[in-house]
């Protein structure tokens, strides 16, 4: 399993070059990490240093997108926000792990906080607060064939515009 500690609150992108010994800029970024991960051929955890925890990583670059093969595993104390100017995540492929996040203030057309267009997401003891979406999903939306796994998470001031399906399922098994 490859494991990579984000180490700066700053949103930085990732160029591709990067590794763990040597990332771009004043450490490694949640963004970098996430790329790392989904270069890596086995399954990943990204964790936070103690220094970010209860901190907020202000999303500056856009969405945060998984497109892997294997599983990817977030766990922390720490804030993933939005500001209102994209969405917060988007799984393509693969199986990404959301524990002890929160994530906010995301806005976009579906999910704003969390688009599953393929692959699958277990949200596990994480808040979704304050996301606005258009269309579906405020806080999460899952197209057909992909899969959402809810647990021990908490969904608040979630919101959808114009007379959109805008519901999520409470439950402790996968749905889809």
């Amino acid at each position: 399993m490859a494991n990579f500690v984000v180490t700066t609150l700053l949103d930085e992108g990732f160029g591709g070059s990067e590794t763990m010994g040597t990332p771009d800029g004043t450490g490694l970024s949640l963004r970098e990490a996430i790329g790392l991960a989904s270069a890596a051929s086995e399954a990943s955890t990204i964790s936070f240093a103690p220094t970010l925890t209860g901190q907020t990583i202000e999303l500056t670059e856009g969405v945060l997108q998984f497109a892997a093969t294997q599983q990817i595993t977030i766990a922390g104390d720490v804030t993933v926000d939005a500001a209102s100017r994209s969405g917060v995540l988007e799984v393509i492929s693969g199986a990404v792990i959301l524990d002890g996040l929160t994530i906010t203030r995301g806005s976009g057309t579906e999910g704003a906080g969390a688009n599953v267009s393929g692959g699958s997401l277990t949200v596990a003891n994480t808040t979704f607060t304050s996301n606005s979406a258009s269309s579906s999903g405020g806080a999460i939306a899952v197209s057909s064939g992909a899969n959402l796994d809810v647990v021990g998470s908490s969904f608040c001031r979630e919101h959808c515009q114009n007379n959109c399906r805008c519901h999520l399922s409470f439950c402790d098994r996968r749905t889809g």
